[in-house]
């Protein structure tokens, strides 16, 4: 899958419908003022997404590379992120959506969920002393592709906002 390809196609999907909220002026007092947010939300985690995954090989050849990069996934994630962080018994952090209920008859959310869990785990222990930075890269692309396309189901399911 080219995965820079489908965001782009959400974020052009998501810049044309922020574009067109903007162009309405939809303010505060407005009844379409938490969807135009959540628009905008979704809009600001894409464009910064797309940026970061042009900028991976040029990250990963300078300095400071595992300093940038989780700087760079720590914004995505606290962009689209929604719920509340927990210590659980065991002392490690853990993400807690307890309004969030995926129905297991549903494959594609929960092979989104299933895959987001998953790239987590990479993305939390990764090897910044690698030397195959395409691969590298690449594996990078993958793995936030699969959190953030998790993260904006996940968020359909909580704020709708399509149409």
């Amino acid at each position: 899958m080219d995965y820079q390809k489908k965001l782009k196609e959400w974020y052009e999907h998501y810049e044309a419908r922020y574009k067109k909220a903007v162009s309405l002026h939809i303010d505060e007092g407005s009844r379409h003022y938490q969807a135009f947010k959540e628009i905008e939300k979704r809009y600001s985690a894409l464009y910064i997404t797309l940026h970061f995954y042009r900028e991976i090989p040029r990250i990963l050849a300078g300095e400071e590379a595992e300093k940038l990069i989780k700087s760079y996934i720590i914004v995505i994630l606290k962009t689209l992120f929604f719920g509340e962080v927990i210590k659980n018994e065991d002392g490690k952090t853990e993400c807690i959506h307890p309004w969030l209920k995926i129905n297991k008859s549903d494959a594609e959310k929960v092979e989104a969920y299933e895959d987001a869990i998953l790239a987590r785990k990479h993305l939390s222990v990764i090897d910044f002393e690698r030397t195959d930075t395409e691969q590298f890269a690449d594996e990078i692309r993958e793995d936030l592709f699969h959190v953030v396309n998790w993260y904006l189901i996940a968020r359909e399911m909580v704020y709708p906002v399509t149409k």
